[in-house]
């Protein structure tokens, strides 16, 4: 039976030999690519939490949706009794406006409280057997500010290793202000849509409207000019009054085809006498 110590005593030789880093400096090397990795990355203990899952799928809990509506106050309980902050890196610092690890753990469980739509997700996903999830958050800096990121985890297989689970954080504010950004030249486009469109109506109407009115005026003033005469006119006189009635109802049934078109109500035809 081999010793633990030996066994790693040949390892550092075998490093050593082939002229590569022992495993101290392999576990430095690692731990300066988590502490420096652009990535926000924050690792948390999750093996209470794991443990609780198991005990709920041995209690026969086959929805646990349903488990947790019917116990509104599970996850929170979860995240007193079963949930720590163990590491965070620079940018995850740096995402939260810490000073020092130390400034962020004392502010850590207010910083990231209890959430049902976040907590749950990576519950189900546990549930489930998954080996990822991810999900939206919106976080609140130590200076107040607002934060929308996308967090991915990877879920082991071994239990054991959910006491260093690890969550990535991608802050996508710049995408969000390009997306509202954009929503907002949408909105602008759309309205300039709006005022071409009643600019172009507008000018549609004054034509289809001022040819039987100028026609309606024209009618008039035949009218009087007939009855004005030393000997009045009266029969051409009434013919224009009836051309300027004409004229009026077909300015009147242009309003009422305009008005049916505004409300979607079908267009009727009429016979022209």
């Amino acid at each position: 039976m081999s010793h633990p110590d030996t066994d790693a005593f040949a390892l550092r030789c075998k490093f050593e030999s082939d002229g590569g880093e022992s495993p101290e400096s392999t576990g430095q090397l690692v731990d300066e690519t988590f502490r420096f990795a652009p990535i926000p990355i924050l690792v948390e203990d999750w093996s209470g939490i794991r443990q609780w899952v198991d005990d709920r799928k041995a209690e026969g809990v086959t929805d646990l949706d349903a488990y947790l509506d019917e116990h509104p106050t599970a996850i929170q309980q979860l995240r007193d009794r079963h949930h720590h902050f163990v590491d965070a890196n620079d940018a995850a610092l740096k995402l939260f406006d810490a000073t020092s690890r130390e400034t962020f753990f004392a502010a850590a469980k207010a910083l990231l409280p209890a959430s049902r739509p976040s907590n749950s997700k990576v519950l189900k996903a546990i549930f489930d057997g998954e080996t990822a999830c991810q999900g939206e958050r919106t976080l609140t800096s130590l200076t107040g500010g607002k934060i929308p990121i996308v967090w991915r985890c990877s879920l082991p297989a071994d239990p054991a290793r959910y006491a260093r689970l690890h969550f990535y954080a991608f802050d996508i504010s710049e995408y969000q202000e390009n997306i509202n950004r954009l929503q907002v030249m949408r909105a602008d486009v759309a309205r300039a849509g709006r005022i071409a469109l009643v600019g172009q109506l507008a000018a549609s109407i004054t034509h289809e409207i001022s040819q039987p009115l100028s026609a309606t005026r024209t009618s008039i003033e035949a009218a009087a000019r007939w009855l004005d005469r030393e000997g009045p006119d009266v029969m051409e006189a009434m013919a224009s009054v009836r051309d300027a009635g004409r004229w009026a109802r077909d300015a009147t049934d242009i309003c009422h085809r305009l008005r049916g078109f505004m409300m979607h109500t079908p267009v009727q035809a009429r016979l022209q006498s």
